[in-house]
């Protein structure tokens, strides 16, 4: 948190932008942006007690699949066809991944 605007803001001043918000409008999606973010953030944490570690960090990995899928549905960004193909081996991957681990802590459960 002290390192990136170290590093950021001489970056920001000399990239010539403007740093003014606009419209209230603007500002309700700041607010909004950082509120988003944080609850989702809170929820994940809440369900580490009902799922396994090895189970949240392989979905955490979905997170840019995910976004990137938002992103083209919402904000109309376009994705290659490349992009397509390695987000849908990425999901698939998680779920092989996210199943097995399920599927291992299972058997433990039994065993203990």
């Amino acid at each position: 948190m002290v390192v990136a605007p170290v590093a950021m803001v001489p970056v920001a001043l000399v990239s010539g932008q403007h740093f003014t918000v606009g419209t209230p409008t603007d500002w309700l999606w700041i607010g909004l942006m950082t509120l988003g973010p944080g609850g989702a953030h809170l929820a994940s944490n809440w369900a580490h007690r009902f799922v396994g570690v090895t189970v949240s960090s392989v979905i955490v990995a979905a997170n840019p699949v995910v976004a990137a899928g938002a992103a083209a549905v919402f904000l109309h960004q376009s994705l290659g066809l490349m992009q397509i193909i390695g987000g849908l081996a990425a999901i698939m991957a998680v779920a092989v991944v996210a199943g097995r681990a399920v599927r291992i802590e299972a058997v433990e459960a039994v065993v203990a």
